[in-house]
């Protein structure tokens, strides 16, 4: 029996299906993976762009990651928006705790509409200790000078 190989992202929920956990399971799916998803966020958006973000609970967030990872056990993670401190201090908590071989971070930082999806502090907190388990990080330039502090 074919075993596809286990991607688990997380990331926020964007209900109008064109970013988020909805675009990694469209694109896990197509690759010939199996998209397992730990939501981050929920958000009330469209192709105008978002209006409103309701974090998850960290504990929630926990759960999920720690629920595919005992089961499934990814080959990779990929992860997306991160909306809070608390929930960028859980993923780094599961990523020690269970050690992924592959783990890509798309620093979704603001939406294309320029909404800013997190705060200054989660940003440094992402910085000081979430990049440190991350194998590859796909920013874009905006993204990649707030992270570095350089002007690229």
């Amino acid at each position: 029996m074919e075993r596809h190989p286990v991607i688990l992202s997380i990331a926020g929920s964007d209900c109008s299906g064109g970013a988020g956990i909805q675009a990694d399971i469209k694109t896990i799916s197509a690759l010939g993976g199996y998209a397992a998803s730990a939501i981050t966020a929920v958000t009330v958006q469209n192709t105008l762009g978002v209006s409103a973000v309701q974090a998850i609970s960290p504990e929630i967030v926990c759960g999920q990651i720690e629920a595919v990872m005992e089961d499934l056990r990814p080959v990779a993670i990929k992860i997306g928006m991160v909306h809070d401190i608390q929930i960028v201090r859980v993923i780094s908590d599961c990523l020690k705790k269970y050690r992924p071989e592959y783990v890509v971070y798309d620093p979704v930082m603001v939406s294309t509409s320029g909404r800013k999806l997190m705060t200054d502090e989660t940003i440094e907190e992402i910085k000081k200790g979430l990049i440190s388990f991350v194998t590859l990080i796909t920013p874009n330039i905006d993204e990649a000078t707030v992270l570095t502090g350089k002007s690229i």
